[in-house]
């Protein structure tokens, strides 16, 4: 957006030199314009640029496999995230009672995912039980390679939220 700043003693013409400046400056931005190459100048090659490095065993995305407990101790969860990569991901929960020492049984499970690199908002998935304390779902809702909070909720039949918490760096597809 260009905003035109009034300028004591200026003239009228102050907005047409202005937007010679403003449009200068774009040219200086381009490249191949004809002020950066030269009137009526050869084109010329520029040397061709080495590959990127290969990329690191340790940025291969790879599926994220954790055990976190909940902030009061009450519940223990192995969660994992399969691919791990920007997209469509399985999210997979065993969830142990820590005080009957058994799978977590008559509970609801949320994940609530927020991308820590830029603003997105924070988005839920709401894990399906499928017996013996696991809790699965599909989604896409790990839209974007970048570092990512993950937020776990455990309901239980008598509404009591448990909470607990994940960081992990997601790869690009």
């Amino acid at each position: 957006m260009f905003v035109r700043k009034k300028v004591p003693g200026g003239n009228t013409g102050s907005g047409q030199i202005a937007g010679f400046w403003l449009l200068l400056s774009l040219f200086m931005l381009l490249p191949g314009t004809a002020l950066l190459s030269g009137c009526g100048g050869v084109a010329t090659a520029t040397p061709p640029t080495s590959p990127p490095p290969p990329t690191q065993p340790s940025q291969l995305a790879r599926p994220l496999h954790t055990i976190v407990q909940t902030f009061d101790k009450d519940f223990t969860i192995t969660l994992d995230i399969t691919p791990n990569r920007s997209g469509p991901n399985h999210f997979n929960a065993q969830i142990m009672d820590n005080h009957a020492h058994k799978p977590a049984a008559h509970v609801t499970v949320t994940l609530y995912t927020t991308m820590q690199d830029m603003q997105m908002g924070t988005d839920s998935v709401a894990l399906r039980a499928k017996g013996s304390g696991q809790f699965g779902a599909t989604s896409d809702v790990l839209s974007m390679a970048g570092d990512w909070a993950l937020g776990i909720t455990i309901q239980t039949a008598d509404h009591i939220t448990h909470k607990a918490g994940v960081s992990f760096v997601l790869f690009s597809s």
